[in-house]
């Protein structure tokens, strides 16, 4: 199926009671483009009767694709699907659920999937409230994809509660499938920005969560549950990610809130990755708090193999109030090129870093003083990023406070492997080769020998021992052509004689004479093997300090 420049709406007017129909669709394959939009809207209901917005389901087999116009189209002409309580709507926003049972899910070119309660309409000029904010919450995505999620180019997951509007929480994100990526500035966002009444139960950006069987990869990209800057009681909801591997080229994955402005009884999100693979290059694992809170933001990391490359972070930095938690629980903690772990705080105390690892490398703990020794104290007044601004040649992991030094936070490394032990010391001196070049080698090698007996010595079996007695002759070609066997019945009588031991040479090889006798021969009938070589006494004779001085005699 394909829709082109297509409209499905299920709507509620404005003063209208009661709740809008839902949108489903079931196809092999689904294809939207041209603007086309999936619209499930409610601008109506009332305190005593809220409207709720329907659903919209995709049952797809093979595909779904989402065709975005680009980023100059406006936004309400995009490609797009959305449930959304308007502009002066009390109620619900719908779920979005989406199901592809053999294929994969994409949205490329700008293209927006959004669950939202609108904030209120202003004159651009006065500021004056048109018409006010919708009331309630946004309503939750649900993805489940047999094969591959791929959100490219500039488009957009997101759920979220406008500012000011009296809503307890966006819409949850749930994505399983065999591999997400999110490429060139596309964002999956759960955010709030608050209520404006303090007696309203605070509002909670919705959580997002992964699980996915194969990796997660993330280029120029984003993942991001927040408060916005404007709320007065929200905070940030929890990021999960279970899956083998995760790669962040350029990414942030962001939990926490962005807010000023104090309260009370709140607590910032979580980021929970369980990831054998983690591979950061110039990838942020970000979990700050912005504003005073009784439990801050933390992140908690269960990995094997952790690696932080070229300005990769790890933080739960913190303002107006304490750094946040970090918990690694890896097998090797890489941190190279000015990547570092950070959860220190700006009026408040650090926060605690625990790290267990067998091997943690290139990454290396300071404290304050250390700190105050390379940077001076001044430097690091209000600014708990300090590490990642002012620190730039080295991969650190700190937890302290910037305002008071008595509240420093902890670090805590737990490695059974510490690669400053079991170190050799190099000599401070390189060898000059040509020291070792002798003017006379013949002189030089006086003291030496090498002698060559032959081709024994190797053991029968690798499992005997090593012994001369083992000598190995090689079968030869017999020096004639014919054997002569005329004498074959004949025996012949050994003829004993009186040998030297003076004149024993090891015998090399064996030749069969014309009547069919073998003799042991001292030379390689054969020509293939060690040659020995004559020694060459008029150039190298034995040399000693009586030879030298004869010859300067002579």
């Amino acid at each position: 199926m394909t829709l082109n420049k297509a409209y499905i709406n299920a709507n509620i007017g404005s003063n209208v009671i009661g709740n809008s129909g839902f949108i489903e669709i079931k196809s092999g394959s689904l294809l939207m483009m041209g603007g086309s939009q999936l619209n499930s809207n409610t601008s109506g209901g009332n305190f005593e009767q809220p409207s709720q917005a329907g659903e919209v389901r995709l049952n797809i087999r093979d595909r779904l694709n989402l065709e975005g116009l680009g980023t100059t189209v406006d936004p309400a002409q995009q490609t797009k699907i959305t449930t959304e309580v308007d502009n002066g709507g009390i109620g619900e926003a719908g779920q979005v659920k989406i199901e592809v049972t053999n294929g994969s899910f994409s949205m490329n070119n700008g293209a927006a999937l959004v669950t939202r309660v609108r904030r209120a309409q202003t004159d651009e000029n006065t500021g004056e409230i048109l018409i006010p904010a919708g009331q309630g919450n946004g309503g939750d995505v649900n993805i489940n994809v047999q094969d591959d999620v791929i959100i490219e180019n500039n488009s957009l997951i997101l759920t979220t509660v406008g500012d000011e509007v009296l809503g307890t929480r966006s819409g949850n994100v749930s994505i399983e499938s065999n591999s997400v990526y999110l490429n060139n500035n596309s964002e999956i966002i759960t955010a709030t920005g608050g209520s404006i009444n303090a007696l309203q139960t605070p509002s909670v950006a919705g959580n997002i969560s992964m699980q996915v069987s194969d990796s997660v990869n993330l280029s120029q990209s984003q993942i991001i549950s927040s408060a916005t800057q404007k709320a007065t009681r929200a905070y940030g909801g929890n990021i999960t990610i279970n899956t083998p591997s995760i790669s962040l080229e350029n990414s942030a994955i962001t939990a926490g809130d962005g807010t000023l402005n104090p309260a009370e009884e709140n607590s910032a999100g979580q980021i929970i990755v369980n990831a054998p693979n983690l591979r950061f290059n110039t990838g942020i694992l970000q979990a700050d708090t912005q504003r005073d809170r009784t439990e801050t933001a933390s992140i908690t990391v269960n990995s094997q193999d952790l690696r932080l490359q070229t300005q990769s972070n790890l933080t739960t930095n913190a303002k107006e109030t304490n750094g946040g938690n970090i918990t690694i629980n890896a097998e090797t903690l890489v941190g190279l090129n000015n990547s570092d772990i950070t959860a220190n705080a700006d009026g408040g105390a650090g926060g605690a870093i625990l790290i267990n690892a067998e091997g943690i490398f290139g990454a290396t703990p300071l404290t304050r003083q250390q700190v105050e020794e390379r940077l001076g104290e001044q430097q690091i007044q209000g600014n708990p990023q300090f590490s990642q601004d002012l620190l730039q040649t080295t991969s650190d992991i700190v937890a302290i406070s910037t305002t008071d030094a008595a509240l420093s936070g902890s670090v805590d490394l737990n490695s059974a492997l510490d690669p400053s032990k079991g170190l050799v010391d190099l000599p401070q001196q390189v060898i000059d080769p040509a020291a070792l070049i002798a003017e006379d080698p013949c002189k030089q090698g006086s003291e030496s020998e090498f002698i060559i007996t032959g081709r024994g010595g190797i053991p029968t079996t690798p499992d005997d021992r090593f012994t001369g007695e083992n000598v190995r002759v090689e079968l030869v070609d017999p020096s004639l052509e014919e054997d002569l066997i005329e004498d074959a019945g004949k025996v012949q009588q050994p003829i004993e004689e009186k040998v030297s031991s003076a004149n024993i040479i090891p015998a090399r090889g064996w030749i069969r004479t014309a009547n069919g006798e073998v003799i042991l021969v001292s030379y390689d009938p054969t020509r293939r093997g060690i040659r020995r070589q004559p020694r060459n006494s008029s150039i190298c004779s034995p040399f000693s300090e009586d030879s030298e001085m004869n010859s300067k005699i002579e």
